[in-house]
Order: structure tokens, then C-alpha cells, then sequence
């Protein structure tokens, strides 16, 4: 059972040259993975999920910033060491739309600064996968800061 998920074929595919690198680091060259894949699938398929972990954990390990939007708020989270801490906007109006300076937004009671932290109850790279899996997405910090700004 995979830490995260298997890459798909696509992103396997993507990864092909990284992929390749693997298996010779891990002693297996092009003539045994094909007969890995023809013989043994279940341990190919192992190989593979073990690969998928390692892809995984190298790029969660290195995300700081999620951002997660709905239709009436955003969520933006910086993950540190040891917790996560959130910054967001919720509207009081229905749906959230940037059309006006937001700290004006805020002034009239349209919008709603909201905070919040929480320390880890899984490994943190489990804690950031496990939001992307509700949609939050990879972000560049630059919401969070400019939201931490305006506390």
C-alpha cells in the first residue's frame, strides 16, 4: 500500500528518465525490469508504488504554501516544522469576489479575516498530501503574506 498514491501512467511516463534512474540505483537494469513486468507484476507493481513514494515525498517535503478556494472563502496555509498555520477570507455576502482592495472589504463587514494553527498529528508530508487530496493546491505564499499583512 502506497504512502500516497501510484503516479499514473501519465505521470510515470513523465518521469520516465527519473523512473530509469531508480531502477539502476536500485540494481535492476532495462532487461529485468521487462522481465520484473512479464513474471512478477505484483512485484513491478510494488517497484512502481515505491517510486510513486519517493516522487511524492521529495515534492511535498519542499511545499510551504497551500491555498484552498471555495466559492464564499479562501484558505491559505503556511506549513512549518512542527504546524500549519492559516490564514483566510470568508465572505459574509455569499460569493467571494476580489472586485475592490480587500482591507476595504474587510472595513464593511463584507469579509471576515480568519486565523488559525495546528500542530501535526501525522508526519507533516501526510498532513500537506492529505490537502491536496481536498483540493487545496501548491502555492506561492504570496496570498498567505499579503493576508498576514493585514493582521
Amino acid at each position: 500500500m502506497p504512502k500516497y498514491r501510484h503516479l499514473t501512467q501519465e505521470e510515470l511516463k513523465a518521469l520516465e528518465e527519473d523512473f530509469i534512474k531508480y531502477l539502476i540505483i536500485n540494481g535492476i537494469d532495462a532487461d529485468e525490469w521487462s522481465k520484473v513486468q512479464a513474471k512478477e507484476p505484483a512485484n513491478a507493481a510494488k517497484i512502481t508504488e515505491l517510486f510513486s513514494d519517493v516522487v511524492f515525498e521529495k515534492i511535498l517535503r519542499n511545499v510551504t504554501y497551500l491555498r484552498h478556494q471555495t466559492a464564499d472563502s479562501l484558505h491559505c496555509f503556511h506549513y512549518q516544522e512542527s504546524q500549519a498555520a492559516m490564514i483566510g477570507i470568508k465572505s459574509h455576502t455569499g460569493n467571494l469576489i476580489f472586485d475592490q482592495n480587500i482591507p476595504t472589504l474587510l472595513k464593511q463587514g463584507k469579509y471576515e479575516l480568519i486565523t488559525g494553527q495546528k500542530t501535526y498529528q501525522l508526519e507533516r508530508s501526510i498532513e500537506v498530501f492529505e490537502m491536496t487530496v481536498k483540493g487545496a493546491e501548491i502555492s506561492d505564499g504570496s496570498w498567505y503574506k499579503e493576508l498576514a499583512k493585514m493582521l
